[in-house]
C-alpha cells in the first residue's frame, strides 16, 4: 500500500486527488489549523486519509513515505499581496521547509503546489534556490497548469513542482490538457470546451 505524506494539507484537496487517482493508498496530512484538520477528517476518512494538527515547522520528520505532497502557504508569493513578499513574509519559512522534509525522508516522488507568482522574475530565484537543493537526488520539472484545461469548472492557474528520485530512472512529465477554450481536435484526441463545464459537474462537494 503506497504511503503518502501531505504537508500543509488544509482541508485535503491534494489528498483527495491522490486517493482517487491511486488505488489503496494511505495518506497522513499535517496542518496547523484545527478547523481544516477537522474538515479533512470529516470528509476524507472514508478514503483512508487521516490528518493531525501539527506545525510542520516544528515537526521532526519521521516515517517512510513513497510520496510527499503539499501546498505550502502561498501568501509570500501571491500577486495580490502588496505588502511583505518573499523572504520578508512571516510565512516564507514554510516554503523551504517542504524541501527540508523531502531531503530528510527521501520519498520516491514529491509534488509541491503553489501560486504562479513563484515563477515571476521577483520570486523565481527563490524557487530555483530550493530546486538546486533537491536536484542532486531528484529529476525535477515544474509547470503552471490551468485547472480549466483538465475538466475543472474553474479557471485556476497553479504551479506544480514534480520530483522523481533519480535512482528510479524516470523523468517527470505532466498530462496533456483534456479541455480547451474551444472544442478542437489534437494528436491525442478531441479537447472538450471548458466553457461548457458547470459547477454541478464536480463529483464531490466538501463539507466545511
Amino acid at each position: 500500500m503506497p504511503k503518502i505524506l501531505d504537508l500543509y494539507c488544509g482541508m485535503g484537496g491534494l489528498s483527495l486527488g491522490f486517493s482517487l487517482a491511486l488505488k489503496d493508498v494511505e495518506i497522513l496530512g499535517l496542518d496547523i489549523d484545527k478547523y481544516a484538520v477537522t474538515t479533512y477528517n470529516h470528509n476524507l476518512s472514508k478514503f483512508n486519509c487521516k490528518a493531525i494538527i501539527q506545525d510542520v515547522l516544528k515537526w521532526e520528520p519521521s516515517g517512510e513515505y513513497d510520496i510527499i505532497i503539499g501546498g505550502s502557504p502561498c501568501q509570500p508569493f501571491s500577486l495580490a499581496n502588496t505588502k511583505k513578499r518573499g523572504k520578508e513574509h512571516p510565512l516564507y519559512p514554510t516554503f523551504p521547509r517542504f524541501f527540508d522534509v523531502v531531503l530528510e525522508l527521501k520519498p520516491k516522488v514529491f509534488l509541491l503546489e503553489n501560486v504562479k507568482g513563484l515563477t515571476t522574475r521577483r520570486h523565481r530565484p527563490l524557487l530555483e534556490e530550493q530546486l538546486r537543493r533537491v536536484e542532486p537526488y531528484y529529476n525535477v520539472r515544474y509547470q503552471v497548469l490551468n485547472a480549466a484545461y483538465y475538466g475543472v469548472p474553474q479557471r485556476r492557474e497553479r504551479l506544480f513542482v514534480l520530483g522523481i528520485r533519480r535512482d528510479l530512472n524516470v523523468m517527470p512529465s505532466f498530462p496533456s490538457p483534456s479541455h480547451a477554450k474551444e472544442e478542437r481536435s489534437t494528436l491525442t484526441g478531441k479537447s472538450v470546451s471548458y466553457t461548457h463545464l458547470r459547477a454541478h459537474e464536480t463529483s464531490l462537494h466538501l463539507v466545511c
